[in-house]
């Protein structure tokens, strides 16, 4: 993993697995980074729109991490990324 996080929101889609969002220790994050296990590799993939830590995340086969946030940060579900 590229960035250190915690409250960050976790789906498994196509057989990897995605971290979204979370908090650094200093500020609330809108990257997202993939993680291949066939490789053993990270991958930096489409950041969202808003930071936020504390997500809810869904897969929503076949192409799409469909993501609801339950942070303090007023917002509606947000569709997230496609492979």
């Amino acid at each position: 993993m590229h960035v250190c996080r915690g409250g960050v929101g976790v789906a498994s889609l196509g057989g990897y697995l995605f971290a979204i969002g979370g908090h650094d220790g200093r500020t609330y994050l809108n990257t997202a980074e993939m993680y291949c296990p066939k490789f053993n590799t990270w991958t930096m993939v489409a950041s969202m729109n808003t930071s936020r830590a504390g997500a809810g995340v869904v897969s929503c086969p076949p192409t799409s991490l469909g993501l609801k946030f339950m942070n303090s940060v007023p917002s509606r579900p947000e569709s997230f990324g496609s492979l």
